[in-house]
């Protein structure tokens, strides 16, 4: 081979990582990947479908003695199990989202994972400061995973936490499910105070989500996750109970929770659900059900029917921002090279999570994204305030989803 094709092949190489799954075929492609950090600017999952965890916490004595290297481990360990009852593996993950206690344990998380994971995994990995729904946790996480091709992967299926006894989840019962290939729907955050108390609120807003379903064509079997936003945590049982009873089937979907402190409503919540595929359709559609009043900073709900998936990782800005105006602007340029690098652009994304720490940076988030977005293809999004985003000193972080342009 000419030195200078081995050169330019070993550049590329070195900026984007094919991981294969078994028959050898591409299916996700990691975008500018550290292997030192063990984290992926973006990963690209073509035409796969996708495992997607609950939020799975530590156990055991790591859960007992409150250190937090072996509770990283004992999470990484039930995650494992969980993948490995839907016949994927560490290896297949492309997205982890990590939850912990205080910014000092998200950056020993980040700091820890490269020599967990197995060599040469970098997926998408975004980070967020937050209680735990486990008194004593420290770190948590849920994943997202291609799984194999397979007639029982081609529709939505669930494992019960009964099945999985053994991996630490204890939000909801359910540990994970498949979303097959094909279109899917990401349900923006919907929130209804009720009386006030986080049992009404989640009963109206789950109330809500069913009608927003049933608009769009779905049903509750559709639905791969729920994640809520809740306050306070230490009640989450309350919510996840009221969640898991509109879902008649004996396995409802796995739950994600993350605490906010939200002054409007004790709870927000956002579904991920399979959808049939659509003839002729665009490769995204920004949809608003009739009832609702459309936004320019966000969709109410977002349906992807591009064969592509892209999971961006948490950004955040290089320095502390009082107002955060900086802070949004950096955030945002960075989206849009990450973006354009991964082949799509800032008007193909499908799905954000926004968590702000400072009144500041919350106001102008909402003041600056629209100039960044076209207003009629805002992606669906949750903004939660939450006690940190992973660094110290940073008051805004966001991860987001696209297809290609």
């Amino acid at each position: 081979m000419n030195i200078f094709r081995l050169i330019i092949l070993l550049c590329g190489l070195a900026s984007t990582v094919l991981a294969n799954d078994r028959d050898g075929s591409a299916k996700a492609k990691q975008i500018e990947p550290d292997t030192q950090r063990g984290i992926s600017r973006a990963v690209v999952v073509s035409d796969s479908a996708q495992l997607h965890t609950a939020q799975i916490l530590p156990d055991g004595d790591a859960l007992k003695t409150g250190e937090f290297l072996p509770q990283l481990e004992s999470v990484l360990k039930n995650l494992e199990r969980v993948l490995k009852q839907a016949d994927t593996s560490l290896s297949q993950c492309v997205k982890l989202n990590l939850y912990a206690t205080s910014d000092q344990d998200a950056m020993e998380a980040e700091r820890h994972l490269p020599k967990l994971l197995p060599q040469g995994v970098c997926p998408a990995i975004s980070l967020v400061t937050t209680a735990l729904p486990k008194p004593g946790s420290r770190i948590a996480l849920d994943a997202i995973a291609t799984a194999p091709d397979t007639a029982a992967n081609r529709k939505v299926r669930r494992f019960s936490f009964a099945e999985l006894a053994a991996s630490g989840s204890e939000v909801g019962k359910s540990s994970a499910a498949i979303l097959p290939a094909g279109s899917r729907v990401y349900i923006s955050g919907q929130a209804e105070a009720g009386d006030g108390t986080l049992k009404d609120a989640t009963v109206k807003t789950m109330v809500g989500l069913h009608k927003t379903l049933e608009h769009l064509g779905l049903s509750s079997r559709d639905v791969v996750q729920v994640k809520a936003f809740l306050r306070p945590i230490r009640d989450a049982a309350v919510a996840i109970e009221a969640m898991s009873a509109t879902f008649p089937e004996s396995s409802p979907p796995p739950i994600v929770l993350v605490e906010w402190e939200s002054a409007s409503a004790p709870i927000e919540i956002e579904l991920i659900t399979a959808s049939p595929a659509m003839a002729d359709a665009p490769s995204i559609e920004f949809l608003t059900p009739p009832w609702m009043k459309p936004s320019p900073v966000f969709a109410r709900v977002t349906r992807l029917n591009h064969p592509t998936t892209i999971y961006i990782s948490g950004l955040h800005g290089s320095a502390a921002d009082p107002n955060g105006i900086d802070e949004v602007r950096e955030v945002f340029g960075e989206l849009d090279r990450i973006a354009r690098l991964a082949g799509s652009d800032l008007h193909h994304l499908a799905k954000a999570t926004y968590y702000v720490s400072t009144d500041g940076v919350s106001r102008n988030l909402n003041t600056i994204r629209p100039n960044f977005y076209q207003a009629d293809r805002p992606p669906a999004a949750s903004k939660a305030m939450v006690t940190g985003t992973g660094r110290k000193g940073r008051s805004l972080t966001l991860d987001m989803i696209a297809v290609p342009r």
